[in-house]
């Protein structure tokens, strides 16, 4: 059995966005008209998946796959308080972060896979397993992954 991949991305956590469209209609040789698809991520996936290459297998997986992603997010300036002059970390300050609409963890999860896609694994529907969290940090934001066959 293939040791497991660990590994951290520094920088905030992205959600995958909607897909769009964009240009001229175009015809397809039934009839039917459809819009090129743009994928507005596309430029911070290949950059997450040049800072995670290092990382990458020597031949892409083609196995079912476990992959466990935690999303570190960092703390919010009202988790802290100050006792004199001193900061310190309120005890009601929450662990698991939940603040935003838009940072889905189901879109947060499709950008890291979809970013990997083809360098980690030969394709996705490979990943058989997974475990997603987003929590909070007192450093750097940053995400977490970790691969292992199964």
């Amino acid at each position: 059995m293939t040791e497991p991949i660990h590994f951290l991305i520094y920088g905030e956590p992205t959600p995958q966005p909607r897909v769009s469209e964009r240009g001229e209609f175009k015809t397809t040789k039934w009839g039917g008209q459809y819009k090129e698809k743009f994928d507005p991520a596309a430029k911070k996936k290949t950059d997450f998946l040049l800072k995670a290459l290092v990382h990458r297998p020597d031949v892409p997986f083609d196995c079912p796959l476990q992959v466990d992603i935690v999303f570190w997010f960092k703390r919010l300036a009202s988790h802290y308080g100050r006792q004199n002059g001193q900061p310190y970390l309120k005890p009601d300050a929450p662990l698991w972060y939940a603040a935003k609409k838009r940072d889905d963890i189901d879109n947060l999860t499709k950008f890291v896979l979809d970013a990997l896609n083809g360098e980690f694994w030969i394709d996705d529907g490979c990943i058989a397993k997974s475990s997603q969290e987003k929590r909070y940090t007192d450093k750097l934001p940053y995400t977490e992954i970790t691969i292992k066959p199964l």
